[in-house]
């Protein structure tokens, strides 16, 4: 919830570039004379005498209204006394912080009409949707300096800890007797854990979003100090870079100086004669955010197939000859004693790739404008070279300490098809991973209570197995659903039916035989089920509901900074194909389509959480020390048994902790966690030492991994 108020108090503050002259009536109409730089509203303009807060509820929403007396602005219209009340709201059910309220009490204006939210006249909700879209961009235009004000700095107050404090303690007095269910609702709200850090999250989000530095200003100011960047057009390009680097060279500032709000006050402030006239910002206008990084509004992940266009889509030649075909049409088997041909192994990762464009399949996260680069010290090596010319591995990466020091693809003319940087690789069940990952995430930003929450507030899932069991049963593969899905398999053990047949989760749920009217058995041990992980991402996007657009495009875009488009797999649907739809049926899926180095910054980005011990890296903490026994004879990696090739890291592992492998022959008493998928996808990431192995293939066994995976991280290097 947190974080809900932060996404929503940051959302405030984004368009906060227009303004309207000072002295309007007091009913005024939404318009603009003028246009002024968003740095010249700055919070401490805002200044009131106290706060007055207070909270009310009915079934569907908890509402927590924070009133602002006396306020004063230098652009305030009257002397009279003014109040600013700004309401948090809530669902009851879920007690998810989902909007920040505008209505008559915040503004001397009237909201337009075109504004108005629910059907109610002036009221305008601050949502991750419409932040998200340019509906508050758009809003945010027309309001004057006045109000402007007002809102930067309201947003800005709720990021201190200590007025946060004044909120969570509006509860119900001890020992009252007859609490009403109003006060009962608010009270479990605000009991809701990390119900402070969540307010703080909404919050920063918002005051970082009014104090963005857009770019069509920047080059405003540019031009008229005579560095000159052409036509200010919103867009960052070499002749902007190069205007701004001859700015800071005539000032005698490092040329690595960021662009912020305080870098670009003191270029205004270097500006002589009448001020230069600003042009007016549009949603596809760019901007520099708090820490310096250049961006784009912040967008809704597009779904895939509403976006795609034809040339988009890779042209592969499908020519059988010499093609060896499975009855698994998209996979080569595992258990095939025999490494294909090249024209098999080349023929099925065309076939694996052609999925990321399977109409109403797929869900497309856009990737960050600044992707996260790697520095490189890289080494030859002769047997990874002897590798990826003759074996089914088709990429290799290792990265240790802050470095790229192995990075291997095979050669030129090995293929009928070049592999780059820029191609792509199915997750399989390292998916099931990075699901726990976002999981995580989804705790520390409010959105789910703990990894001991029971899932309890879901309707799909009522009547089912799963119903109100906790999270960490489902994280451990102990979710008691043998009864359902045999250990291993990937089929209903009633109906012979796929998990992954390309039907949502709500088809399992309407069904006997499959989840309907379904209990969990008692004491349940570990079994690998694909079906619980596609359990755990649609509750992730259950819990994150209007948000998961946001929620998902900030991991991906703006966390791990990836450099190219993530796409998630969505089961088909025979409704309209929407993330509402997709939610309330379950079409979720766990695996995801990456390019190699992307792969590479996600494990980087769980290594910096664990070595940094942020929250999200306390929870893989905590998922790794609540980790359980397999059960199952551990191979070794000097097994002579050889019928399906060679040993693969996850035989190796003896525990099992949160959707990761843990516990590894001869790597005793060493915090390594792997992400393993079918076809031989591994990524083996080693806490202690620093050291990430990333290895995507097509066919599992049929590649040393000894030497590729476990030498890497047990020495630091192949021997």
């Amino acid at each position: 919830m947190n974080q809900i108020i932060r996404a929503l108090l940051a959302t405030i503050l984004v368009a906060l570039n227009f303004t309207h002259p000072a002295n309007a009536d007091a009913q005024q109409k939404f318009s603009f004379d003028s246009i002024s730089y968003n740095g010249d509203i700055k919070p401490e303009q805002f200044n009131f005498s106290d706060v007055t807060i207070k909270g009310r509820s009915n079934t569907n929403r908890i509402v927590i209204t924070t009133t602002f007396n006396n306020v004063s602005t230098p652009y305030k219209s009257t002397d009279g006394e003014e109040a600013l009340s700004i309401s948090l709201e809530a669902d009851t059910k879920t007690n998810n912080l989902y909007a920040i309220r505008l209505d008559r009490r915040t503004f001397n204006q009237t909201i337009p009409d075109d504004f108005n939210d629910e059907g109610k006249v002036n009221r305008f909700l601050i949502t991750h949707k419409s932040v998200q879209g340019d509906k508050f961009n758009a809003f945010y235009e027309q309001l004057n300096h006045d109000d402007k004000v007002k809102l930067k700095g309201a947003c800005h107050y709720f990021v201190d800890s200590n007025n946060i404090k004044k909120i969570t303690s509006l509860r119900s007095p001890l020992g009252q007797n007859v609490i009403s269910k109003s006060t009962k609702r608010l009270d479990e709200l605000l009991s809701t854990r990390n119900i402070a850090e969540q307010i703080k999250i909404l919050s920063s989000h918002c005051y970082d979003a009014t104090n963005r530095v857009y770019v069509k200003d920047v080059q405003t100011f540019l031009n008229a100090s005579g560095n000159n960047v052409g036509k200010s057009d919103g867009q960052w390009g070499p002749k902007s870079q190069s205007g701004w680097e001859s700015y800071l060279a005539s000032q005698g500032k490092p040329l690595n100086t960021a662009i912020n709000s305080v870098s670009i006050q003191a270029l205004q402030d270097s500006l002589t004669g009448k001020m230069p006239m600003l042009r007016k910002i549009t949603f596809k206008d760019e901007f520099f955010d708090t820490s310096g990084e250049l961006r784009n509004h912040p967008r809704h992940a597009e779904v895939f197939d509403t976006s795609i266009k034809s040339s988009e889509r890779p042209k592969y030649n499908l020519d059988l000859t010499n093609v060896t075909r499975f009855d698994d049409k998209t996979i080569i088997p595992w258990n095939i004693s025999f490494q294909p041909n090249d024209e098999t192994l080349s023929y099925y990762y065309k076939i694996s790739d052609a999925r990321r464009f399977q109409n109403n399949a797929m869900y497309r996260i856009m990737p960050s404008k600044s992707p996260f680069k790697f520095k490189k010290a890289l080494e030859a090596n002769n047997f990874i070279d002897k590798q990826m010319a003759t074996k089914t591995a088709l990429s290799h990466l290792y990265y240790e300490d802050g470095s790229l020091i192995y990075d291997a693809l095979p050669p030129k003319g090995r293929f009928n098809l070049e592999l780059d940087d820029s191609s792509y690789f199915v997750s399989n069940s390292m998916g099931k991973s990075i699901t726990s990952y976002l999981i995580g995430h989804a705790i520390c930003k409010g959105y789910i209570e703990s990894i001991d929450a029971p899932i309890s507030d879901w309707p799909l899932m009522k009547n089912t197995l799963y119903y109100e069991q906790p999270l960490i049963n489902l994280l451990n593969m102990k979710a008691g659903d043998t009864n359902v899905i045999a250990a291993l398999e990937d089929t209903f053990i009633k109906t012979g039916r796929t998990i992954h047949d390309y039907a949502p989760l709500s088809k399992a749920v309407k069904n006997t035989l499959e989840l309907k009217d379904t209990q969990a058995i008692e004491n349940p041990r570990f079994s690998y089920s694909n079906l619980t992980s596609n359990v755990l991402i649609n509750y992730l996007m259950h819990r994150t509901r209007d948000n998961f657009d946001m929620f998902i495009s900030n991991f991906y875009t703006n966390k791990i900074k990836i450099e190219y488009p993530i796409y998630m797999a969505m089961q088909q649907l025979d409704v309209p194909v929407n993330i509402k739809n997709r939610i309330e049926n379950g079409a979720g899926r766990y695996g995801v389509f990456a390019t190699r180095y992307d792969y590479l910054r996600i494990a980087k980005a769980m290594m910096g959480d664990w070595q940094n011990n942020t929250c999200e890296g306390k929870y893989l903490k905590e998922i790794y020390n609540r980790r359980v026994n397999m059960n199952r004879k551990q191979d070794t990696w000097n097994s002579k048994d050889m019928r399906w090739g060679y040993p693969q890291f996850n035989n190796t592992a003896s525990k099992y902790g949160g959707q990761f492998w843990t516990d590894f022959h001869s790597l005793w008493g060493r915090n390594i966690l792997l992400m393993d998928g079918a076809s031989g996808q591994q990524i083996i990431m080693d806490m202690d030492n620093s050291r990430i192995v990333v290895i995507n293939a097509i066919k599992s066994n049929h590649y040393n991994t000894k030497k590729l995976g476990f030498e890497p991280i047990k020495y630091g290097r192949i021997r």
